[in-house]
């Protein structure tokens, strides 16, 4: 009876992803933590990151004002918002000011002019995200 050569067995590590954890948190070791250089960048990324939104949180939300008091003519009084001196978002202006928002100076009776394109670039995104119209 003939033999059959027995070849050795190499000893392997395992792969990166089995040593634990999930895949997404190997990628992140992988790739945003392998070398001194790569951690460093990553966490001064994630500190600018933080401080952004933490900005934008403080400005849009914290530091904001929602409501303004109506003068004895019926306008806003824009003065409480003058007052923060871009600490904080005025959006209490937003309802009386989105005309000029969306239209700038345009002439007011040809406003349905810009809205009629406003509005057929979202139908046109509308459709063009859905899958059957690729």
């Amino acid at each position: 009876m003939a033999t059959i050569p027995q070849t050795p067995t190499v000893m392997r590590r395992p792969p990166m992803a089995g040593l634990g954890g999930s895949p997404a948190l190997d990628w992140v070791r992988r790739n945003l933590f392998n070398t001194w250089f790569n951690t460093a960048v990553t966490l001064l990324l994630a500190y600018l990151a933080m401080k952004a939104i933490y900005g934008v949180v403080s400005w849009g939300f914290v530091n904001a004002v929602w409501t303004v008091p109506l003068t004895a003519a019926g306008t806003p009084d824009t003065k409480v918002c003058r007052e923060l001196k871009g600490l904080g978002a005025c959006w209490a202006l937003i309802p009386e000011k989105y005309r000029f928002i969306f239209f700038g100076t345009y002439p007011y009776e040809q406003h349905w002019r810009p809205l009629v394109c406003i509005l057929l670039f979202l139908a046109l995104y509308g459709v063009s995200a859905m899958r059957r119209f690729w």
